[in-house]
């Protein structure tokens, strides 16, 4: 599966979703396009802090729908784990399948970045700080 999240492949998406959760109760699972394309919406946020825009093109991100229940909640629900990937352009969402999430909830993961990614991230964030070396901090 590889469709564009975008507002034009709203239908698609959806379809997807239904495919993807059959009869899962709706309560907990990802339903409508507007929930994904939330999702690559703060992914993108989050690497506009760290890359250039050019650089973007392969990250991933994985999710988990459902929020945390009361513990006295003991059983299994069943929730929506997708996963999204970064194109040139924009944000494709890779995969859509079932899983059970307990009291805790669903979750909604942090960008994955390529190891190039990683670098030029550290780069960027090390050039906002210097590192003072050889100096012994006194006691009071």
């Amino acid at each position: 599966m590889k469709i564009a999240i975008k507002e034009s492949n709203r239908a698609q998406i959806d379809a997807a979703l239904r495919t993807c959760n059959g009869h899962a109760a709706r309560a907990h699972t990802y339903t409508c396009a507007s929930e994904i394309i939330m999702l690559a919406e703060n992914a993108e946020e989050t690497l506009a802090e760290l890359l250039p825009k050019s650089a973007r093109s392969g990250a991933s991100m994985h999710a988990v729908s459902g929020c945390p229940v009361p513990n006295s909640y003991k059983y299994a629900r069943v929730a929506t784990r997708v996963s999204i990937q970064r194109g040139s352009a924009c944000w494709y969402l890779t995969a859509a399948h079932t899983t059970n999430v307990w009291q805790q909830g669903g979750r909604i993961g942090l960008p994955t970045l390529t190891g190039a990614q990683a670098a030029l991230a550290l780069a960027k964030t090390r050039a906002k700080f210097e590192i003072e070396i050889g100096t012994a901090e006194v006691a009071a």
